[in-house]
């Protein structure tokens, strides 16, 4: 009888603790870091939603799915012509500033994108031209933040971190396209850049808000020294240059073609055409 009463006792001592469960959710318990994801996936579903919309629109303007090939090559190419860069000025100044001026650059620019593309004004010249500039844009705002992750969590969260940082890369991978793909066919294409434009300000305003930690900036050699020793040590680590080589290789031959072809694939096989 008396193990009976103290049953409940003992089995409260031998569960689990709260504490060790949904350990991947834990950064969330960080109000930086909270901001943060809730900025960036908002962000990243705009960014879905702004591929989609800038293929179906350069199908619509050309009728050429090679058309569209050249306007993610340039906006590829214009973020690797500031990704170095962008690396460069990460470690010498305030990550979230950098975060919040490339996002607000992006806005600036779609913002113009959206009144060309409503005023019937876009041409494929400024397609490319606004496609360039965000990719610009782009490679100043990756490096810093990559580097503002261990500034708004501890480093026992850094992997919860890391984890909800891949969750929402995936939300805006899925959610992005079908909110593009409703809205599209309904609205329009400036409709879908609009929304793009929108998640910009939010991510901004999310960034604001934060408070990440400060680091003191070590002395550095200059922008270009620092670029030039970079691509020193990524060229003298073969495993690194060789992987770099092997993903970017992989990237032109699955995601490159799916993203340019696919306009087309939909217009032949579905009837479904973008005007």
């Amino acid at each position: 009888r008396s193990e009976d009463t103290l049953a409940p006792f003992v089995d409260t001592a031998l569960a689990p603790p709260v504490e060790g469960r949904f350990r991947a959710l834990h950064a969330l318990r960080s109000r930086d870091f909270r901001l943060l994801w809730i900025g960036q996936t908002l962000s990243l579903i705009g960014n879905g939603a702004f591929v989609v919309a800038l293929g179906w629109k350069t199908v619509q303007l050309t009728g050429s799915s090679s058309a569209l090939a050249i306007v993610l090559m340039a906006n590829a190419l214009a973020m690797l012509a500031t990704l170095l860069v962008g690396g460069a000025l990460a470690d010498r100044y305030p990550r979230r500033t950098l975060m919040i001026l490339s996002d607000l650059a992006r806005f600036g620019i779609v913002a113009v994108l959206v009144v060309t593309d409503a005023t019937g004004t876009l041409s494929f010249g400024l397609l490319i031209a606004f496609a360039v500039g965000v990719g610009l844009a782009d490679g100043f705002f990756h490096p810093a933040f990559g580097g503002i992750v261990p500034l708004v969590v501890e480093q026992p969260l850094l992997a919860s971190a890391n984890t909800l940082i891949g969750l929402s890369r995936q939300i805006g991978f899925v959610i992005g396209p079908a909110i593009a793909g409703v809205v599209y066919g309904l609205v329009g294409s400036a409709a879908v850049f609009s929304i793009d434009a929108v998640t910009y300000v939010a991510a901004a305003a999310c960034l604001w808000l934060a408070r990440p930690r400060s680091i003191r900036a070590e002395p550095g050699e200059g922008t270009v020294r620092e670029i030039v020793a970079g691509l020193r040590y990524v060229t003298s680590v073969p495993w690194l240059w060789i992987s770099i080589a092997v993903a970017a290789f992989a990237v032109m031959v699955t995601m490159a073609p799916f993203q340019s072809l696919l306009p087309e694939l939909v217009e032949q096989e579905f009837g479904r055409g973008v005007g």
